[in-house]
């Protein structure tokens, strides 16, 4: 009897103790995939930046009528991959972005070339990830640098999670 009952003890702790591991796995998926969108969001900005530095050289350098920041200006944004600007959003009510099975892209299903269709079967998910991208100019009255802070929200089993990423760029191209 006395086995029987240690043996039972035994059987449901590893129960419990996989369920625990399957649930932390999931979380720390989800943190991973997490950290790399907010830092995509960061990136976008920059390849603005870029784009903008690049049409800038173009254009007459210095003297050229391009800013380092074109149409960057403080606020709360949403961007994805397929977006050639940054689209205003209320701060704290981002869209979820969707998730291309295909691809393995993520971006809102607004986005140009986003459909995900293949013989009609459509193959994005709507995920469980929401992100922002504030700008900010350091300090307010002059825009030579700008901090970009880049949020991530997500939801699993009722819980709220979000990654944060800063990062500040400033107008060093001549």
């Amino acid at each position: 009897m006395v086995a029987i009952a240690v043996m039972v003890t035994g059987i449901l702790g590893l129960f419990v103790l996989l369920s625990k591991s399957l649930a932390a796995t999931k979380l720390v998926s989800s943190q991973y995939v997490a950290v790399h969108l907010a830092g995509e969001g960061i990136e976008l900005v920059k390849n603005l930046l870029d784009k903008n530095a690049i049409t800038r050289r173009a254009t007459g350098g210095a003297n050229s009528l391009t800013p380092w920041n074109q149409n960057m200006g403080p606020g709360t944004f949403e961007m994805d991959f397929n977006d050639g600007a940054l689209t205003p959003v209320v701060p704290g009510q981002a869209h979820l972005l969707s998730f291309d099975e295909q691809s393995g892209h993520y971006f809102y299903a607004s986005s140009a070339g986003g459909t995900g269709i293949d013989e009609g079967q459509s193959l994005t998910t709507p995920s469980i990830y929401k992100r922002e991208i504030a700008i900010t100019w350091l300090p307010a009255a002059s825009p030579n640098s700008m901090s970009v802070v880049s949020t991530v929200w997500w939801s699993i089993r009722g819980t709220d999670y979000s990654v944060v990423l800063e990062d500040v760029f400033t107008n060093w191209r001549p």
